[in-house]
């Protein structure tokens, strides 16, 4: 059966689609450094790179792996001090025509966060041990109070999205609410309030299974997909803009593995195919990659 469902404030008409896809668990994090995971990102321009942030409590550091070997380095942010680090996006040439790994400080568990951070770093092919920020930009709400978890570059229009695990006012299990900052917006005065899309109704979708279950991650790629991590389900949709507006032509429920604590998800440059992850400490951390056909 065909429902209407409302996803970044335009009625789509999605339809349920199978895919062929498999499944690859391909190491367990180094937890003595990577210990509670809440963002990943693959690099654009540079091949084998994943970028990878720690939830509240560690340090500003970005940490990074390559050449699928897997052993970590970390890179200090000068004159920086994290809060509640949730998500990581990449927004390509963005930064003086460099691409900018982006750090979402944008956890607000307690509804005491007046603002919420996001820090803009340079990548490079080599990395010294310490980087200053590009740009920081702060951000705010209009009204109400929110709980941050995920964000995503929409890699045609370069605006920034972020869903919501939270509200402090009118919760509801399986509803989300979507915000975004304009491309242009990104780089202007601080601080800047986010800009309300809609409430964003899974419940349907994804049969949202008990009372923690949460949007974690999201992400899109470069092929129009969008996929949004909960802690139980992967959902996976095809989308596309146009008139400036986002349709959901088709969606798939993943059957993969369900982690504890899953936190980060992130596409694979120019493929359907993306990694997600967990946040916990304990040292059985899997990274998996999923291939779809």
């Amino acid at each position: 059966m065909k429902f209407i469902f409302k996803l970044f404030a335009f009625i789509v008409l999605p339809v349920f689609a199978q895919i062929e896809f498999k499944y690859d668990h391909i190491t367990n994090l180094d937890t003595s450094i990577l210990n509670e995971v809440s963002g990943i990102q693959t690099s654009i321009k540079i091949g084998n790179r994943l970028y990878y942030i720690n939830d509240s409590g560690d340090s500003a550091q970005l940490y990074y792996t390559e050449n699928n070997n897997f052993s970590v380095k970390s890179i200090a942010l000068e004159n920086v001090k994290f809060t509640d680090t949730e998500d990581l996006t990449i927004l390509q040439n963005g930064c003086n025509g460099v691409d900018c790994i982006i750090i979402g400080d944008i956890g607000n568990n307690k509804f005491d966060r007046d603002t919420l951070t996001l820090y803009f770093v340079q990548e490079k092919k080599y990395f010294g041990k310490r980087v200053a920020p590009y740009h920081i930009l702060e951000i705010r709400f209009h009204s109400n109070n929110f709980n941050l978890e995920a964000m995503a570059i929409e890699p045609k229009t370069k605006d920034l999205y972020f869903l919501s695990k939270k509200s402090k006012e009118n919760d509801v299990i399986g509803i989300s609410q979507l915000f975004r900052i304009k491309y242009k917006d990104l780089f202007s005065h601080n601080p800047i309030t986010l800009e309300f899309v809609d409430d964003i109704d899974f419940r349907e979708l994804l049969s949202i299974k008990g009372k923690k279950e949460r949007v974690t991650s999201m992400d899109f790629s470069s092929f129009g997909k969008l996929s949004i991590l909960t802690s139980k389900q992967i959902l996976l949709a095809d989308y596309q803009i146009k008139s400036k507006k986002i349709y959901i032509d088709s969606f798939t429920v993943l059957n993969v593995p369900t982690l504890k604590k899953q936190e980060a998800i992130s596409f694979i440059p120019k493929s359907f195919d993306f990694f997600y992850t967990t946040e916990s400490k304990k040292s059985d951390a899997p990274l998996y990659k999923v291939d779809i056909h």
